[in-house]
């Protein structure tokens, strides 16, 4: 909220081209869409329903000139999105993952961590600094703990991974706990919790980031952004789930 209050007053003089102007225009239409959503009580938002939600509009930036001008469904731009991974070097699943991934995170409205990352993910595999998560390494040190090396691979491919392993685990000794390490970032936080939750758990993910924020006072960066996302099944309500 601190951002957007002190960045709004820029907005005003600026053209209808200026991608501030844009984005501003996006986060109204964004807000409209969600008093709908909300008008009969609050959204029952759920993995599955991401091919019939609203209509989606895809970040200038992405898509070549002549689509973004017009409304694309979910569905068209999750094929979409599968056939770039794909093409990037990812297997059909774990294209498939990431996609849901960065589209849950637009249809929750979090457009900071969906589709906008698919350009800088695509350079960084083509790079070989993200690999397709073939590789990565799996060690069960307690009935109850997990230590993953994920060489690198996709944050979102990783994250299920690992939260599906300790989903799985959980169901055999009451919880789990998995340690990460050689990760990247993984987008939606929510998202993986999330899913301990649709299976009756309740789900916690912690990360770390680089140094982004200076301390009071500071002059140079020293703390990071460090994600806090929780969620917790609520039986006939809809899950409480904080990010």
């Amino acid at each position: 909220a601190a951002i957007w209050t002190a960045t709004a007053a820029p907005w005003a003089p600026l053209g209808r081209g200026h991608p501030w102007s844009r984005n501003l225009a996006a986060c109204r239409r964004d807000k409209a869409q969600a008093r709908q959503l909300t008008a009969n009580g609050p959204p029952r938002w759920s993995l599955e329903s991401m091919n019939t939600a609203f209509e989606f509009h895809p970040p200038q930036h992405i898509w070549k000139e002549g689509i973004v001008n017009g409304k694309l469904s979910n569905r068209t731009v999750r094929s979409f999105c599968i056939q770039i991974w794909e093409k990037a070097g990812l297997s059909p699943e774990n294209a498939q993952v990431c996609t849901d991934t960065l589209l849950a995170a637009e249809l929750r409205g979090v457009r900071t961590h969906g589709l906008t990352h698919m350009r800088d993910y695509c350079k960084r595999m083509s790079l070989g600094t993200l690999t397709n998560g073939d590789t990565m390494e799996f060690t069960l040190t307690s009935p109850s703990t997990l230590v993953v090396d994920a060489k690198f691979a996709m944050g979102a491919v990783a994250a299920n991974q690992v939260m599906d392993r300790c989903i799985q685990q959980a169901k055999q000794s009451g919880a789990c706990f998995a340690s990460v390490h050689n990760g990247c970032h993984y987008g939606l936080g929510a998202y993986y919790p999330m899913k301990a939750a649709k299976a009756g758990m309740i789900g916690v993910s912690l990360t770390n980031t680089s140094p982004l924020v200076s301390p009071v006072g500071g002059a140079e960066p020293l703390l990071g952004t460090n994600p806090i996302s929780i969620a917790i099944p609520a039986r006939r309500h809809p899950d409480l789930v904080l990010d």
